[in-house]
This record gives structure tokens, sequence and C-alpha cells, in this order.
């Protein structure tokens, strides 16, 4: 009874101390962009410079939609050729010819309808149906009374309209069966290319994935004949992308909490990807899961849970500073790990889809206390981003790009 009192006294303190608000209005009604408590503020600001621009760039999505064309299943060549003569329009990487982009365009105004049906989803529907996404039923949370074939409005969680469409479902479908297409969504927010609709995309032809993840793999440079662990492998872009790379001749493992293993072997089935062994577990107990490769370990992935501060776009958001702080000391205990694992002379990259000093540049010190050092990256990448003798940072409002940084540690 005393913790559960101490809980709730501190969570009204925590709640007291929320008085940074970014608002900005969306389709014409008013939308909290972020609530940040005093501690975060602060530490952010020197960062980002002006809070109020940083976090209007998290708002909307960045500027191009990117893929990595899967050669394991097609060449990169063929596939964008079937693009062209599809008159799908798309942007090429001059350093990685298997990355392309689409253009995201808008904001186009969402408003609510007479005779509309009203579906709310969650932040993380939201946030995927507004860049025009089709909506499915595990995202939903309200859908009354909605009939297969009725116009919806979809609602986020704060009750901005995102999307609308046309039902292909009713409520009981919906909410019993939580699974399948629920909305196909006809206009939204942002508008690009639809996933699911592209030449290949049931084949495994390519994988959607942020620029940012795809350089940190470049930065790894990984090669055939090694061997290679994602710490936190799930969903499987950063492992499907290094198997890609490195062909069958790596040895690779691929390791998650039990409950993503599923879906990460079913993407990386897609992708034909069948050689990298999957294992469900604490990697942060690497060393007792798979005691004969300590020491041995060529490579190794930490991408690990953070504070999603550079993830794009944002419905809303409210952080606080300690929560920081605890994902800081959780994010620490893989690079100890690491260590165990690593053979001298074998590198680790170091990633996060997040802006804090806490998170990346203060782990990156620590690392250096653990006995690693920083691997300068690729020239090309120094001169498109901003590189510091910690990493590299990936700028929502300078680049143009979900926030994320990347470095790769030496033993």
């Amino acid at each position: 009874m005393f913790l559960e009192f101490m809980k709730k006294i501190f969570l009204k303190k925590d709640e007291m101390l929320l008085i940074y608000k970014v608002i900005n209005k969306v389709n014409g009604y008013y939308a909290m962009s972020i609530d940040l408590d005093l501690g975060l503020k602060e530490r952010l600001e020197p960062l980002v410079g002006s809070l109020e621009v940083f976090f209007r760039a998290l708002r909307s999505p960045p500027k191009y939609l990117y893929v990595r064309i899967n050669t394991l299943r097609i060449s990169t060549n063929r596939y964008k050729s079937i693009l062209r003569r599809a008159s799908i329009d798309f942007t090429e990487d001059e350093k990685m010819p298997e990355v392309i982009g689409f253009e995201i365009k808008g904001p186009y105004p969402i408003e609510k309808e007479n005779g509309y049906k009203t579906i709310i989803v969650d932040k993380k529907a939201a946030e995927s149906v507004m860049l025009g996404s089709d909506l499915f039923a595990p995202g939903v949370k309200f859908a009354r009374k909605v009939k297969k074939g009725d116009k919806v409005v979809i609602l986020a969680p704060n009750g901005v309209p995102v999307a609308k469409g046309t039902a292909l479902m009713n409520e009981n479908e919906i909410v019993i069966n939580r699974r399948g297409l629920a909305v196909k969504v006809s206009d939204s927010i942002y508008k690009t290319v639809k996933i699911a609709e592209l030449p290949g995309a049931s084949k495994g032809f390519f994988y959607a994935q942020s620029l940012p993840s795809m350089v940190a793999i470049r930065m790894l440079e990984p090669k055939p004949g090694e061997i290679i662990i994602d710490f936190t492998a799930a969903p499987g872009g950063k492992i499907g992308y290094v198997a890609q790379l490195v062909g069958t001749s790596s040895r690779i493992l691929a390791i998650d909490r039990k409950s993503k293993v599923d879906k990460l072997r079913a993407n990386l089935n897609k992708l034909g990807i069948s050689w990298i062994k999957i294992m469900a577990g604490d990697s942060r107990e690497i060393d007792k899961l798979v005691p004969s490769l300590k020491g041995k370990v060529d490579k190794i992935i930490i991408d690990p849970p953070c504070s999603n501060l550079g993830v794009r776009p944002k419905i809303f958001e409210k952080k606080l500073f300690r929560e920081v702080l605890h994902l800081m000391i959780y994010q620490r205990s893989f690079l100890r790990a690491a260590k165990v694992m690593l053979r001298k002379g074998g590198r680790i990259l170091y990633s996060t889809c997040t802006v804090t000093w806490e998170e990346n540049e203060l782990n990156i010190e620590y690392a250096k206390d653990l006995g690693f050092h920083v691997i300068d990256p690729p020239n090309w990448v120094k001169k498109r981003w901003y590189a510091s003798k910690w990493g590299v940072r990936f700028c929502p409002i300078r680049h143009n790009l979900p926030g994320f940084f990347a470095t790769v540690l030496g033993l």
C-alpha cells in the first residue's frame, strides 16, 4: 500500500512539472505536439535550438519515404525499371544504389463530413494512416456502428482527423477478430506511394526502412564470412540489410524478446533470408545464451529501446526526463554485454532514433570507459551529415530526416 501511495505522489509531481507544451493546428484542430518536463526541456534546448521549430519538424514526415531494394530477390536495375514502366517516380542514392525514395506530399486538409462514421485509432496507427497507409484492425480503438462499405473519418486519440476512407469490415469484425484490413484509405494529411501496393510488395522485392538506419549499417561495413549478432533484431530491417550485403557465408544471429520473434522470422523469410539463426531471449545475457561465441564476434548491432524523440511524423508525445535517464541506464547494459562477446578488433554499431544527449553521446562516453573507441565514419557520411567525435547525428531540421544517432565503436 505504501509503494502504491508513493507512486501516486510521484506521478502527480511529474504531471505538475509538465510545463512546456508545443501546440500546433492540424486540419483546423488544436493538437498537442509534445509535453516536456522542465528537466528534459533544459537538456534538449542546447542540442536542438528552438524546441518549437524542432517539434514542428517532428509533426511532419521527412521529405521522402525510403525503401531498400532486396537484391536477394531482384536486382536494383530491374526493380527500378519496373517502377519506371509503371510511371512511379522515385529518387536514387548515389552511394547506396539499392536505396530509393518516394516523395511525400502535403499537408492536405481532412475535414469531418456529414454522413461519415467515426473511427478512433491508437497513436501508432494514426501516424501511419496520416501518410496514406490503409488502416488495419489492430490499430482501431473505437468503431461504433461502423458497417462494411461506410464512409469513415479516422481520428487520432486526441481527436485530430488524419484520414478518410471506406470501411471493409463492420464493427464486430474489427473489435472481435482484431486482424485484417479495416479501412481502405482514400484521403490523408500526407500522400505518398502505398508500400503494400508497390510492385513486388508480396514477393519481398523491397523493405521499407529509414535512410539513417540504412546509412548506419553501411557505417558498420559488414563483410562476408564474419560472425555478426543483432542484439535487438526485430522487426528485422538492420539485420536483413546486413544479410543482403554479406550473403550466406556469414554466421548471423538475430536476438529479440519472445513476443517479437515470430514477426522477425516472418519478415526475414519474406526477404528470402533463411540462413540467419533467430533466438528468443534477453541479449543482455548473451554470454549465457551463446557462451561458445564469447570473445569471437566480429560485428554487433545495438539499436536499443529509446525515447523515440526523433521519430516522424508525430501526432503527439509526452516525455519525462526520468524516463530518458532510465533508458540510458538500460541501454548501457547492452554495451557491457557486447564487450564480453566482441573479439579484439571487432566493431559495434550503436544507434538510436532519438536526439537526447543522455541516450547518445553520454552513452558513447560510457562505452569509452569500458574500453571502446569511436571509429571515424566514412568520408561520404561526414560530408552529408553532422559528424562529431562521438558519432553521426541526423537532424530533422537540417537534413529533413528522422532524428537519429549512429556511431561505430571498436575494441
